[in-house]
């Protein structure tokens, strides 16, 4: 026995001699626990390298053993710490609290707390720290702590509860911080430019907790997740944009994208760079965009994020009609001149393949005009808009009164992709296909006009206007051998229907090889004519057996007889 501890026994012998001769002059006090002063020993288990198995999270790692130097508390309670290695217990967690002098520990149990605890990650190898302290009540008596075991031991389920990247020269504390997306999936969307080096903290603070790097970094290329420890990733292979990174501790993989805008505008000498004012894509899914726009020779242009020039912008490595083309960041300069013919086009920007391509577009509009209609000029009144058939895009239909003289197409009511046909005509009846040439009319009258702008073809023919369903003598079989309009007599700017067969719905369209007739249906409201185009089903008129409806199209009106 230690000398002190010898002196102090007999320093308390008078005492419990005078106790003992005379009971009755003194009151016992309950006795009064000494607080323990000196470390406990902890028996360090031999190994120290652990892997923790997820298919038997019951097994018992190692087990630790104690014995208290001094111990002098009734029921003492021992508390079982741990923490990362080197943080002196300054974020200590129990793994268990024992009255007993030895505790088994699972790896169930050292998972759960390295990982929800800790914040530590999967399959990362980490050193610990552990030790044991007793306990009077809720208190820890730091006096008490027992000698350190420092395991080192990977863990096998979780991952880490906050990541930050940290670009190597720039503060720490403001460390841009990932979204966690799903569990160990985190993602974050910044600009970065060429040459920069980071890596993936899990504080903000460089060596409190484990630190990961990407093996390479390569727009597009996967990589591994790799120990991060004093020191970053290889240096960014990109230029200076909008990223998307990814980490996956899952699959232990990390992956740098462009990032997809939300939106896209197209900017440039078609509008005068004026980028506030610049036209706005139609974003078609995730990604990707497109716009349909007018272009000439030689117009220049660019893909910009918002109406600034405040993020990066895109540009494409060519603007040949029909070519696939690399979508590349703009770093201050223009796509190559368009060297396509004055048309309409549509453009399609793809962030995901990265890629942009422009081919002719297929019009939403159609316009007519010319001196064999009302004049050469895009004044209201002086030209004609054709009627869309219906869920067939690119196809118009029109009937259309024209005198001697020519005329042309355009997708806008101005002389901008603008154009006719491909051979000289004489007169206007015949089937043509694109070109630069007017649409020759030698014979005044009415003209049933058909262009497919997907094929680029136009048929021009005699006007097949039908009388259609109950009201017609075939019925719903009509067709315009059956039940045909006819140029009235009396009036050359009007046709008339036959006779309506029976008290019916009024239904009439103009006939199209191979176009399903109520595609190009029409009806009269008011005595306007009201066309179908890419609307539903028409509101109803009701007309009487024997009775007869006049239509003239060029003023747009109709008449029930």
């Amino acid at each position: 026995m230690k000398i002190r501890n010898i002196l102090g026994l007999l320093f308390t012998l008078p005492v419990l001699f005078v106790a003992c001769g005379d009971d009755s002059d003194i009151t016992p006090n309950p006795p009064v626990p000494e607080i323990v002063t000196e470390p406990t020993v902890l028996n360090v288990p031999q190994t120290s390298t652990f892997v923790l198995s997820a298919t038997d999270p019951s097994q018992e790692v190692f087990k630790l053993t104690w014995t208290p130097d001094v111990h002098r508390l009734e029921n003492p309670v021992f508390d079982v710490q741990i923490d990362l290695s080197g943080n002196n217990f300054n974020n200590v967690q129990s793994l268990a609290k024992v009255t007993a002098y030895e505790y088994s520990v699972t790896a169930e149990n050292l998972d759960a707390v390295i990982v929800k605890k800790l914040k530590q990650i999967v399959n990362s190898p980490q050193k610990y720290d552990i030790r044991v302290v007793t306990m009077q009540g809720s208190a820890v008596i730091e006096s008490s702590a027992s000698n350190i075991y420092s395991p080192t031991i990977t863990a096998y389920s979780g991952y880490p509860a906050t990541l930050y990247l940290a670009i190597k020269g720039q503060d720490i504390t403001t460390a841009p911080q990932f979204t966690n997306t799903a569990d160990g999936v985190f993602n974050l969307v910044l600009d970065l430019q060429g040459g920069e080096e980071y890596k993936f903290v899990q504080v903000q603070e460089l060596g409190k907790l484990p630190e990961y790097i990407a093996s390479s970094v390569v727009v597009d290329q996967e990589a591994d997740i790799l120990d991060g420890t004093g020191v970053y990733s290889p240096k960014f292979e990109g230029v200076k944009s909008t990223y998307n990174i990814v980490v996956d501790f899952t699959t232990k993989k990390t992956v740098i994208h462009y990032n997809f805008p939300e939106n896209l505008y197209l900017v440039g000498s078609i509008n005068n760079w004026d980028v506030e004012n610049a036209p706005a894509f139609t974003k078609v899914s995730e990604g990707v965009f497109e716009i349909i726009r007018d272009l000439q020779p030689n117009d220049e242009f660019k893909y910009v994020q918002e109406q600034s020039w405040n993020k990066p912008d895109f540009i494409s490595s060519s603007t040949e009609v029909g070519v696939e083309a690399d979508l590349l960041p703009g770093n201050g300069s223009n796509s190559p001149k368009f060297a396509g013919s004055t048309a309409s086009y549509k453009i399609l920007v793809d962030f995901n393949a990265m890629k942009t391509k422009i081919t002719a577009a297929l019009p939403g509009n159609l316009y007519l005009t010319g001196d064999a209609y009302r004049g050469w000029s895009w004044e209201a009144g002086n030209y004609a808009q054709l009627i869309p058939i219906n869920g067939t895009p690119g196809t118009f239909w029109t009937v259309i009164y024209l005198k001697k003289g020519g005329f042309k197409f355009s997708p806008v009511s101005d002389w901008i992709g603008d154009f006719g046909i491909s051979t000289e005509n004489t007169d206007a009846i015949g089937e043509y296909t694109f070109g630069s040439n007017n649409i020759n009319v030698a014979t005044e009258g009415y003209y049933q006009i058909l262009v497919n702008a997907g094929a680029k073809t136009i048929s021009i023919t005699t006007p097949k206007v039908v009388l259609k369903g109950d009201a017609a003598s075939a019925g719903w079989d009509a067709n315009y051998s059956t039940d045909p309009f006819t140029i009235d007599p009396t009036n050359k700017m009007q046709m008339i229907s036959p006779a309506f067969a029976k008290d019916a719905e009024l239904r009439m369209y103009v006939e199209f090889p191979g176009i399903d007739w109520w595609k190009s249906e029409f009806i009269v409201l008011d005595g306007k004519i009201v066309y179908r185009g890419n609307d539903g089903d028409q509101q109803r008129v009701n007309v009487v057996k024997g009775g007869h409806i006049t239509l003239n199209f060029d003023a747009g009106t109709g008449a029930i007889q």
